[in-house]
């Protein structure tokens, strides 16, 4: 059986939050394992070194929330900066 694997950069404005208040609004990498169409297997969370504590707590709200039993999350450290289009081109062709 194949898997639907998504690969997604963490937003560290949407997907923020350490406090209770963070259950009371929509984060988009929080919402993948709520997806029942399609359904997503695993959760590939690319993120970058400054942010890994927030990466660790998406990831744990994300199986709290899940609709697959299943569903996993993998956490990604990445050395780049997101808004450098063209590194960011090449660091995703050598995830491949």
């Amino acid at each position: 059986m194949s898997m639907n694997i998504m690969y997604s950069f963490l937003g560290n404005q949407l997907d923020a939050g350490f406090q209770e208040k963070r259950w009371e609004r929509w984060r988009p990498n929080v919402g993948i394992s709520e997806s029942e169409s399609p359904v997503i297997d695993k959760l590939v969370l690319m993120h970058g070194p400054k942010d890994r504590a927030l990466a660790q707590r998406v990831a744990a709200d994300a199986l709290v929330k899940r609709v697959n039993p299943h569903f996993q999350v993998e956490l990604q450290e990445l050395p780049l900066d997101p808004y450098d289009l063209s590194q960011t081109f090449v660091t995703m062709d050598e995830l491949r």
